[in-house]
């Protein structure tokens, strides 16, 4: 059972919060009779419009952080999962398979090439489409679009050259290397 104290100390607790809800509602009763006078006041002319606005503008003018100018800012969920991307890279493979068997002959046909020359008229097949379409055809090649995929930039409105240069022609060719296919693996199994 509570003493007689604390009972009071409840009590006053109670009175405390009482008080300052009165002191609240006063208050709100003051600010809408200053709006009152405020409307009910002649139309300000525009020198007063201008003295107001001066004397409001430190309010105004916080210091914010400038905000990055950002393209295609996606949710998360329109991000293209890995088994997605895989399937886009191995019509990609298949179209490039083609290209580059047809391509190779022509040029065999004429020059000749031994082994490591068709190796490397591959190598620059396979990095010649994935930097083209993607620069050229809005960041899809017939793969991405053949599933719906593309690819974006949240930095620029359009994908730069050197954008592209760096994504397709760069990492593409380091992430061929047998170590660093390994890489992809990960992605299938991983967030």
């Amino acid at each position: 059972m509570a003493t007689e104290e604390e009972k009071n100390t409840n009590l006053s607790t109670d009175e405390q919060i009482l008080k300052d809800e009165d002191k609240k509602e006063e208050k709100v009763a003051e600010v809408a009779n200053i709006l009152l006078q405020y409307q009910e006041k002649k139309a300000h002319t525009p020198k007063e419009k201008v003295a107001n606005q001066s004397a409001w503008e430190h309010l105004t003018q916080q210091e914010l952080p400038p905000k990055k100018e950002r393209f295609n800012e996606f949710p998360t969920y329109f991000y293209a999962g890995f088994w997605m991307r895989l399937w886009a890279y191995m019509f990609d493979v298949i179209c490039i398979f083609f290209i580059s068997g047809i391509v190779v002959k022509l040029i065999n046909m004429v020059f000749h090439l031994n082994t490591p020359g068709e190796l490397v008229l591959k190598t620059i097949i396979y990095l010649s489409y994935f930097i083209l379409l993607t620069k050229l055809n809005q960041g899809q090649t017939l793969g991405k679009a053949a599933f719906g995929l593309r690819v974006v930039c949240f930095n620029e409105a359009e994908l730069s050259w050197a954008t592209v240069l760096v994504r397709e022609g760069a990492m593409r060719f380091i992430s061929q290397l047998s170590m660093f296919a390994l890489t992809y693996l990960l992605n299938a199994f991983t967030g």
